[in-house]
């Protein structure tokens, strides 16, 4: 599939897309993590990664302040470092 259909496809799936993340945001699933994760083990039942790797390669991982923090503490490390390593690669 060339990109310029991809992009079609993906402005067509637009309004449904809307549609979706407003239900969720007024249903305010409690399990949604349990969902995404469930959904996400079922998908990588059928991918292998290490055949493409593209989103690693093209995407780089996206840390906020919260996500530094709970690493720096589940690791048992200054957030100082982490904060150096995620800010300047």
């Amino acid at each position: 599939m060339d990109i310029e259909k991809l992009n079609e496809k993906a402005k067509n799936a637009e309004p449904a897309n809307k549609k979706l993340f407003e239900k969720l945001k007024k249903s305010k699933p409690k399990n949604l993590d349990d969902v995404v994760h469930q959904l996400h083990d079922e998908a990588f039942e059928h991918i292998d990664c290490l055949s493409c790797a593209n989103c690693c390669k093209t995407t780089s991982p996206i840390f906020k302040d919260i996500d530094i923090d709970r690493i720096s503490k589940r690791l048992r490390c200054a957030l100082r470092f982490y904060s150096e390593v995620f800010t300047h690669g």
